[in-house]
């Protein structure tokens, strides 16, 4: 234990207990997160309920972690909107735990390189970082992470837009620099809400010659119908 941990001490982000690590949340907490059950669907597309209200004909598979919803929701909003990084060791611990769980179903063994959603140069000025390469960091020595996707032009924060504006605003979003033919590849995100931003980035790599497209995240937001 270094000096800056004993002068202030890892805490648990739910019950504020002192950990004896860097993992963000206590193994007493860490099961009260509900997850999606991945042994029973290693692919979310196709659980019913996501899949009428996600927009991702052009992805093959969808894998995620939980609803967002609840400390889900307040830790990944916290991190990404206000930098408040002290939520990232726990957003760390459950994806890690979960992507574990669904690679030991032999679901990911065919993955050949995963790509992360990128964020616009003017944004990532303005933001100073993307947490979407950030929280998927435990990942990133298990996979081939690289920076094939690339924004073709600005577009607004989706967060404001419908799921039929969500859907124009990224209509040609993306370009793709390197060589995907007959690849099964994963695009990572940090939330899926319509799917809007994920399908336009998966159709980018099925044009240059992707054969699978799995669609990744932390979370998906649930749509009320």
């Amino acid at each position: 234990m270094n000096w800056i941990s004993t002068l202030i001490p890892n805490r648990c982000v739910l019950c504020q207990h002192t950990l004896p690590d860097s993992s963000g949340i206590c193994a007493y907490c860490l099961p009260t997160v509900k997850l999606f059950d991945v042994a029973q669907w290693p692919n979310l597309l196709l659980r019913p309920d996501i899949q009428h209200q996600t927009q991702l004909s052009d992805c093959d598979g969808l894998f995620s972690c939980a609803w967002y919803e609840g400390s889900i929701a307040t830790w990944l909003s916290a991190f990404k909107f206000q930098n408040q990084t002290h939520y990232l060791a726990a957003l760390h611990t459950v994806l890690s735990q979960q992507f574990n769980r669904w690679q030991l179903l032999d679901s990911g063994s065919g993955i050949d390189s995963m790509h992360t959603i990128p964020l616009h140069p003017i944004r990532y000025f303005f933001r100073g970082y993307n947490q979407t390469a950030q929280l998927w960091q435990p990942i990133i020595p298990k996979a081939n992470i690289r920076t094939t996707l690339h924004r073709a032009h600005y577009t607004k924060p989706q967060t404001s837009l419908g799921k039929q504006a969500r859907a124009l605003n990224t209509n040609a979003a993306f370009t793709v620099k390197g060589d995907l033919r007959g690849k099964t590849i994963a695009i990572l995100d940090d939330v899926i809400t319509t799917g809007a931003t994920m399908n336009a980035a998966a159709r980018a790599c099925k044009a240059a010659g992707a054969r699978t497209v799995w669609a990744m995240s932390v979370a998906l937001t649930p749509i009320s119908p």
